[in-house]
Parts: structure tokens; sequence; C-alpha cells
């Protein structure tokens, strides 16, 4: 059993350490990035051909502008922080796929999904605020 741990605790420190780009936080490298964003890609366009996105035109766009206000955000950030590499690493993407279930998700290079259930979630939320700011 201590061999285990030993090997574990070594297994650890030999790995590559780095810091997250923007936040600043230490985490341990198990694949580089070269390695994660191919992977990332081909995982998000699989995951779009089995899922159906939505046709609601409107919710779509709206996604997409704040995707792109989101992404233009981080990307001025990290190339003022000098990281331009990670920027120009990032392929950002934001989908709207028809689901009930109340969720989003995000993979590491920028894939971003919402689930059409979130955002009629959303838009009660905002009606009732509406109802009660009036």
């Amino acid at each position: 059993m201590r061999k285990i741990i030993f090997l574990a605790l070594v297994s650890l420190l030999l790995t590559d350490c780095s810091t997250v780009p923007i936040t600043g936080r230490k985490r341990i490298n198990f694949k580089k990035d070269t390695e994660i964003l191919p992977m990332s890609f081909a995982q998000y366009r699989g995951f779009l051909e089995q899922n159906k996105l939505s046709t609601d035109k409107e919710m779509t766009e709206q996604i997409k502008d704040v995707g792109a206000r989101v992404s233009g955000a981080v990307d001025r950030f990290m190339r003022a922080n000098e990281m331009t590499a990670e920027a120009d690493s990032y392929k950002w993407e934001f989908n709207l796929v028809e689901d009930k279930t109340v969720n989003a998700w995000c993979m590491p290079g920028g894939k971003v999904v919402f689930y059409t259930g979130i955002l009629q979630n959303m838009v009660k939320k905002e009606c009732l605020l509406h109802k009660f700011n009036n």
C-alpha cells in the first residue's frame, strides 16, 4: 500500500504544473493543451452531430451574440496580458441544442453549448422579475 502511495506522489511531482490563464490558479497537467484541444474539438463536433440544434433563430442569435461578446472580452484580456498563444488556440463556438434539460456547459478551447431548457427557465425568471419590478 505504501508503494502505491509513494508512486502516486512521485507521479504527481513529475507531472507538468502550470498556471491557469485568467484565474491564476495552479493546476496539474496530465496532458498538454496541444493534446487536449484537438480531443475537445472532436468531442464537441461529435456531440453536435448526435444532438439536434435549435431551430429557434432568435434564441440561437442571442446565444451567439452573448457568446461573441464573452469571447471577445476574454480574447482582449488574454492578449493584453501576454497570453497570445492561449488566445490563438481558442476556437470559440456557441450553440443552442434542442433539449428540455436545464443545463449549459463548455469544453476546453471555447466550445460552449446551451440547452433550450435553460433559456425557457431564464425567460420565466425574467418575466417574474419584470412583474415584481413594475
